[in-house]
C-alpha cells in the first residue's frame, strides 16, 4: 500500500509582511498563515500607530491579564495567530530600512494605514516595488486613494454609515396603534462588520493576484477601501431607490416578503432559536413541528401577505410553543419537519456543540 500523500499548506511557500493594526488586515494575514503562509507582523513603538487591540480587555486566561497583558488578550491573539513578530520605529530611517530587507524576501506586504502614512515613510508601492519588482501589495484605506474622502481615517462605527449600510440596519419600533412599525434609528452592523467584508475581500484578491503572478511574474498593487466594500451590500437597496424611488425600511429580524422570520425565545436564560420560512412548504412544516396543523388553514395566516399583516399574533404564537422548549429541542423539532431553523448558541455553546 502506497503511503498517504502527507498534507502540504496551499501557501507554504508564501511568505507575508503584516504592516497592518485593529481588525481589517491583521485577520486576513491570520487567515494567511492558517494557510501555511510565513507572516512576520510589524509592532510599532509609536503609540500613535500602536495596535489598539493589544488595549482590548481580554478575553484573558482564566480571566487574569498577567504581567504580559498587552501580549495576552484573546483579541489580540485571535487576530494575529500564527504570526512572527518584529517590534520596530517607524520614523527611524534604520527601522525603514530593514522593512525594505524584509521586503525584499516577502511576497506580500500588508497595511492598512492612511494613504500620506506609507509615502511619508518612503514605503508606498512605488518605492517597495523597487525593492521586490513581482511584490503583491494590499494597501486597506477607509475611502481609497483618490476622491474627497480619501485622507479620512476609518472606524467601523464611524465608516459604515458612510456607505449606507447603517441606514438599512435598524430594529422595529412600537407604532401610534402600539403596534410593531419600521424603526426610525439607524443601527451600526455587529462587532466591525466592515473590517471583515474588508478580510474576506483582501483574500480574495490577493489570491487572484499571486495567481497571475505565478502565470506572467507581474506585481500587483491592490487598492482596497473598505467604503468600496461597504457598498457591495446594499446594491439591492440602491436599486430599489433608483427604479423605484423607495427606501428599505428598517425592520429587525423581520423579512420583506418571508413570514414567519424571526428570532424566538427559548427555554433557560437567553436562549433563542431562529425560524425562517422561505415559502408554503415551510410554513406547513412549521405548523407540523408545532403540532398546530389548524395554523395552516387560519385566514390570518393563509399566505405571506396574510402572515406578514398579522406577524405580531403569529409570533406570540410561535413564541409560546418555543418558550416550552430548549433552543436544541426547537431546532431539531422544526428541522426534522423540514422547517429552517437554528438555535442561537453562546460562545460556550458553540465550542461544546457536536458539530
Amino acid at each position: 500500500m502506497l503511503p498517504a500523500p502527507k498534507y502540504q499548506s496551499p501557501l507554504k511557500n508564501i511568505r507575508v509582511l503584516d504592516l497592518s493594526r485593529v481588525f481589517a488586515m491583521p485577520f486576513a494575514g491570520a487567515n494567511l498563515a492558517d494557510l501555511g503562509a510565513e507572516v512576520i507582523k510589524i509592532d510599532t513603538c509609536q503609540a500613535q500607530f500602536m495596535d489598539t487591540t493589544r488595549t482590548l480587555t481580554g478575553p484573558f486566561p482564566d480571566n487574569r491579564p498577567g504581567e504580559l497583558w498587552w501580549e495576552q488578550g484573546g483579541t489580540f491573539q485571535n487576530l494575529n495567530r500564527g504570526k512572527r513578530s518584529l517590534t520596530l520605529d517607524l520614523r527611524s530611517e534604520e527601522s525603514q530600512k530593514i522593512i525594505k530587507e524584509l521586503v525584499r524576501v516577502c511576497d506580500v506586504v500588508l497595511e492598512n494605514f492612511t494613504p500620506r502614512v506609507m509615502a511619508r515613510f518612503g514605503l508606498d508601492f512605488k518605492s517597495l516595488q523597487a525593492e521586490k519588482p513581482d511584490l503583491v501589495m494590499v494597501s486597506n484605506t477607509g475611502y481609497g486613494h483618490s476622491g474627497p474622502w480619501s485622507s479620512f481615517g476609518a472606524m467601523a462605527s464611524a465608516l459604515e454609515p458612510t456607505h449606507g449600510t447603517g441606514a438599512f440596519m435598524g430594529y422595529m419600533e412600537e407604532g401610534a396603534d402600539g403596534r410593531l412599525a419600521e424603526g426610525q434609528v439607524p443601527n451600526k452592523m455587529g462587532n466591525s462588520y466592515s473590517d471583515f467584508l474588508a478580510t474576506w475581500t483582501a483574500l480574495g484578491a490577493l489570491m487572484a493576484a499571486l495567481l497571475r503572478r505565478a502565470r506572467t511574474g507581474e506585481g500587483q498593487w491592490i487598492d482596497l477601501a473598505m467604503y468600496q466594500t461597504g457598498t457591495t451590500v446594499i446594491g439591492t437597496g440602491v436599486l430599489d431607490f433608483v427604479f423605484n424611488q423607495r427606501r428599505t425600511q428598517r425592520i429587525g429580524n423581520r423579512h420583506p416578503f418571508w413570514s414567519p422570520h424571526g428570532v424566538y425565545p427559548c427555554q433557560g436564560h437567553d436562549q433563542w432559536v431562529s425560524i425562517a420560512a422561505r415559502h408554503e412548504g415551510d410554513w406547513q412544516a412549521v405548523c407540523q413541528a408545532m403540532d398546530m396543523p389548524e395554523l395552516a388553514s387560519d385566514p390570518r395566516f393563509a399566505d405571506p401577505i396574510d402572515r406578514r399583516q398579522h406577524q405580531e399574533e403569529l409570533d406570540e404564537i410561535i413564541a409560546a410553543w418555543t418558550s416550552a422548549r430548549t433552543s436544541y429541542q426547537a431546532m431539531d423539532s422544526l428541522q426534522e419537519a423540514g422547517a429552517p431553523a437554528g438555535a442561537v448558541l453562546t460562545g460556550k455553546q458553540t465550542w461544546t456543540d457536536p458539530q
